[in-house]
């Protein structure tokens, strides 16, 4: 338990506590291809002494949120022969930029790891954003590829900002459907099936003019081609070799 001297303490006291136990104990982890950017608190005690320890870290939580820092909930790291390792950590951008602030790091590296965590947010904002204006300006759904293909990005970066606008309820994306979509709010996606029969009359096409007017992917175009065609919706001819084409069943 933390003493109630320290609890209750004044705002300097209690940064000079913050500071020298995240100096001694509290580890900082920035991993560029893992997109993550984190301070961590982590303690081991025995099983039978675990409640305190959750007491203590919970007690820890509430003076961070005094400064405006908000930590992850508490959660087990390891459970290993009778002593159990607790953690939460600290990895939004606002409390980790409330952190440097009021907080900070006496350890020069690890105030050198935080600086470049604050430092690669602008990266990150930029990108965000980028990707967010391409999706509210199209009028049909994106696929993260396209994205991805068009600022050069990776796709697990693109998706991840993705998810996060999703999320934040700026775009929303598609359900059960591959490749999954994104789009501006209100957009309603259609069925790729019917999106297909939409492109299709009773004059044949091929499948290369299909995917290039519905934007799907050529394996799922095909997939989705033949279900169609098993279903009686559909009449085709050609070779895979040469290429098929698809009509409308008269």
């Amino acid at each position: 338990m933390i003493p109630t001297w320290i609890i209750e303490g004044s705002n300097e006291f209690r940064r000079a506590f913050l500071r020298g136990l995240y100096d001694d104990e509290g580890c900082i982890n920035y991993e560029v291809k893992r997109y993550a950017r984190r301070i961590i608190m982590a303690q081991g005690k025995q099983e039978s002494l675990v409640s305190e320890l959750r007491l203590f870290f919970e007690q820890l939580r509430e003076i961070l949120k005094d400064f405006g820092i908000m930590s992850g909930t508490i959660n087990i790291q390891d459970n290993y022969k009778g002593n159990v390792v607790l953690r939460f950590l600290i990895q939004d951008k606002e409390s980790l930029t409330k952190f440097n602030e009021k907080i900070g790091f006496s350890h020069p590296k690890k105030q050198s790891v935080l600086d470049k965590i604050l430092g690669s947010y602008k990266d990150i904002s930029r990108n965000k954003r980028k990707i967010l204006t391409f999706v509210l300006k199209h009028k049909c759904p994106v696929t993260t590829k396209e994205i991805a293909d068009i600022y050069k990005l990776k796709n697990s970066l693109v998706k991840s900002h993705l998810l996060n606008l999703v999320n934040e309820g700026k775009i929303v994306k598609t359900h059960s459907m591959k490749p999954t979509r994104f789009a501006k709010p209100n957009v309603v996606f259609k069925n790729y099936k019917e999106l297909l029969l939409e492109n299709l009359n009773n004059e044949f096409k091929s499948t290369s003019e299909l995917i290039k007017n519905t934007k799907l992917n050529h394996k799922y175009t095909l997939q989705l081609l033949n279900e169609l065609k098993k279903e009686g919706k559909l009449i085709s001819k050609g070779t895979s070799y040469r290429g098929k084409y698809w009509k409308l069943t008269i």
